[in-house]
């Protein structure tokens, strides 16, 4: 088990990832039950990325941490705590399973443990239903690899849709069928689209409607729905053609809600003037909010005060008033809406009197401010507090910060409100005042808070970067416990202030790995040379085989970045040293220290030889590439290093080692350059990869690179940019490769080329 733990992680070092060993799984029934609806936690991990692998970055980190007993086994309580604190990345109808293991569990233990955690996986469900119907809830690496497939069936779309070839016409299907699916599912859409991209998007979604609209309403609603969420406006009248087709009614109304044209905004009135279900009506009221324009203030309000007196039914009351909430945040804070808020505020249902709080939270003035610290005195219902919270921030009075402050310290306060008032003062500018108490809850028992610490500090940093620099080395200093000074560190690795330096170097030798952990990171990513003691304390890390791997690896990689090295210290021996081990445990160790080396441009003869036979005899492929790496940063003309990268290239069949290596041998200016990019360029290596290698040979510039160039541009997709690098080549040994190319040469596009870049080089004398 340990052993292909370790094997996987080692393929994933190029992200920056630490070998690891899976705690073992306790045995009982709860645990055997768990591990059936995840079955990579015998394996020590949750797959949030759900991408089949374990992953361990700065994100989020999918390995299940030993928070309740630390015995290298894990409790299912430690499981069950993982699945609570990431329950926004797991998919529902797992997180509902996990709710029906603990009601069927029978044992004795595990029947206290589910007894305890029932509610909790109940509270966390319902949160998941109210995420999911806003989408689907990603984790970074998960959305970034959604939004890059998405992003390549619209290239491809788009690439079809250029070139018209008959033949693409599959591909287009494909892609376009592909990337429907990714949105029923609740996929974002890319946010980076070109006016052209989104030009033909738009086009798509607009036929699907016409020729699918009976056939598909299934497929057509993902249409309707994408529309408004590239708010296309010549989709206006189209999707006003069906908004009367009762399938298709809600989301067409939706649509032109985000997409919030004034053709769309009339019609939605027009609409609401008509409309008798209920549903239907809140659906038209929430779109008019969602565009929230001055000029529908007025019918908005008429619903709130019906003539004759008539009581407005609850789902109307509330959509109006959250319309006008939307409407007043955008601009449109009129006198009458305040009013209108300050009469709900007193509501006795406890969402009006949130929407309420939340509408006169756009009324910077002393009216709203006082009805709202007023509110928040005798206001019992949390969630209200927590609205209060936020509109208290926004108004930001002079009493806003202290205010905060006192229920920030108050013991009684509920972890739900902490978190918002720590969210609320790391947004506040005047939040500076509070950091002595944002510091402190660093070490807060819950995880949840003391992350919201964290984040508080961060967003602080934006605005007193000085200020919270000194409160967090004051925390180093002051503070002893684990929690406070792991959170702290953990913070100043996030900034990277060179001024926290001083404050990190007498923390290296802590007795808490986690610390020392945070704080060689921080080290990295500071990388100043500032402190030479700090390079003694790193190498002593490095060389203990007691430490904590990712501190070592931590450690080297701090090194490598602060790129301090003289004949006392000899840093380049220690990293040599840890480069040579030959255990597979410490693959990733030797991969940062192999990298280190390069960073460090020690070109010791015992380095150059040890790193080129690691590139050379090395079975492990990610060392292998570090190694080429390493070398073409050393960018020596050395015929033991030369001949070691070529024998590499003759035995690899790995695509991108081969280029690599062609890369350093262009950095050397090797001769032998010209000879393997053009067996290179004779295989299918892709159009980018074609294109560093052909900057390699220009690097060279000899007549025989420049030669293989002028070969490659038989390819019409890159003749543009070979013609760019032939312009930029020594204009002396270019022309005696053109005259004798001229001569000889078969391909006309190639000769017109040559003839071109000839004339521009003759008219520059």
């Amino acid at each position: 088990m340990r052993k292909r733990i370790a094997l996987l992680l080692g393929i994933l070092m190029l992200l920056g990832m630490y070998a690891y060993s899976a705690p073992q799984l306790v045995k009982n029934q709860l645990n055997t039950a768990l591990s059936g609806i995840f079955p990579e936690i015998r394996e020590g991990y949750i797959d949030l990325n759900q991408n089949g692998k374990v992953d361990t970055d700065t994100e989020v980190s999918e390995i299940i941490p030993e928070s309740s007993v630390k015995d290298s086994k894990l409790q299912a309580k430690e499981v069950l705590d993982f699945i609570i604190k990431n329950f926004a990345y797991i998919p529902l109808d797992k997180l509902t399973e996990v709710k029906q293991a603990l009601q069927r569990t029978s044992e004795a233990i595990p029947e206290l443990i589910a007894l305890n955690y029932i509610a909790k996986i109940d509270t966390i469900i319902t949160k998941k239903k109210e995420l999911e119907a806003k989408g689907l809830y990603l984790t970074p690496s998960a959305l970034r690899a959604a939004l890059e497939k998405e992003s390549s069936y619209i290239t491809t779309m788009v690439q079809a849709y250029k070139k018209e070839n008959r033949e693409l016409e599959s591909s287009f299907i494909k892609a376009r069928d592909s990337l429907f699916t990714m949105i029923e599912q609740g996929y974002p859409l890319p946010t980076t689209l070109s006016e052209e991209d989104r030009d033909i998007l738009v086009s798509i979604m607009i036929n699907t409607i016409i020729k699918e609209k009976k056939s598909n309403p299934a497929r057509v609603k993902v249409a309707i729905k994408t529309l408004g969420r590239l708010k296309a406006e010549s989709a206006v009248s189209y999707l006003i053609s069906i908004i009367n087709q009762p399938s298709l009614r809600i989301e067409s109304i939706r649509a032109l809600g985000n997409i919030g044209s004034p053709g769309a905004l009339k019609r939605l009135l027009s609409e609401l003037d008509t409309e008798t279900n209920v549903d239907i009506k809140v659906a038209i009221i929430e779109a008019i909010g969602s565009i929230g324009s001055k000029s529908s203030i007025d019918r908005l309000v008429s619903i709130l005060n019906p003539e004759g007196g008539k009581k407005v039914e609850e789902k109307i009351l509330i959509a109006t008033l959250d319309a006008l909430a939307n409407t007043a945040a955008r601009g449109n804070a009129t006198p009458g809406l305040q009013k209108i808020f300050s009469d709900y505020v007193t509501s006795t249902d406890p969402q009006i009197r949130m929407i309420a709080i939340r509408g006169l939270s756009n009324y910077k003035n002393a009216v709203a401010g006082k009805i709202l610290f007023d509110l928040l005195k005798k206001e019992g219902v949390s969630e209200v507090r927590i609205e209060l919270i936020k509109a208290l921030n926004k108004l930001n009075a002079t009493n806003t910060v202290p205010a905060l402050t006192a229920i920030l310290r108050n013991k009684n306060t509920p972890g739900e409100e902490k978190k918002a008032i720590l969210e609320a003062l790391g947004k506040n500018p005047g939040g500076d005042k509070a950091l002595t108490y944002i510091v402190k809850e660093l070490g807060s028992e819950d995880d949840s808070i003391s992350e919201a610490a964290k984040k508080s500090l961060i967003s602080q940093f934006g605005f007193h970067p000085i200020q919270v620099t000194g409160a967090l080395n004051k925390a180093l200093v002051q503070y002893k416990d684990e929690r406070t000074l792991e959170a702290a560190t953990d913070v100043v690795a996030r900034l990277g202030n060179e001024d926290s330096l001083p404050y990190l170097v007498g923390l290296l030798s802590s007795q808490y790995p986690m610390v020392k952990k945070n704080v060689t990171w921080a080290l990295y990513r500071i990388h100043s040379a500032s402190n030479p003691r700090v390079v003694d304390e790193l190498k002593k890390l490095v060389k203990s085989d007691t430490e904590m791997l990712a501190v070592r690896i931590n450690a080297v990689r701090a090194l490598g970045a602060i790129r301090l090295d003289s004949p006392q210290k000899r840093v380049w021996e220690t990293l040599l040293e840890i480069a040579k081990v030959r255990n597979p445990k410490f693959s990733t160790l030797r991969y940062y220290a192999i990298e280190a080396l390069g960073d460090l441009r020690s070109t010791e003869p015992q380095v150059v030889e040890t790193v080129s036979k690691i590139a050379e005899r090395e079975n492990d492929i990610t060392l292998k590439v570090q190694a080429v790496k390493t070398l073409r940063k050393f960018a020596l003309q050395d015929s033991r290093v030369e001949n070691s990268l070529v024998k590499v290239f003759k035995k690899t069949k790995d695509k991108e080692l081969k280029i690599l290596i062609v890369e350093a041998l262009g950095d050397m200016y090797s001769d032998r350059t010209a000879e393997l990019a053009s067996q290179l360029l004779k295989g299918n290596i892709g159009k980018d990869r074609m294109k560093r290698v052909l900057y390699a040979l220009y690097q060279v510039g000899g007549k025989a690179e420049l030669s293989v160039i002028i070969d490659a541009a038989s390819d019409a997709d890159l003749r543009g940019y070979i013609e760019g690098l032939l312009e930029n080549a020594n204009p002396k040994v270019l022309m005696q490769v053109i005259n004798r190319r001229m001569g000889s040469e078969s391909n006309s596009d190639i000769l017109e080329m040559l003839q071109t870049i000839k004339t521009r080089i003759e008219e520059s004398y």
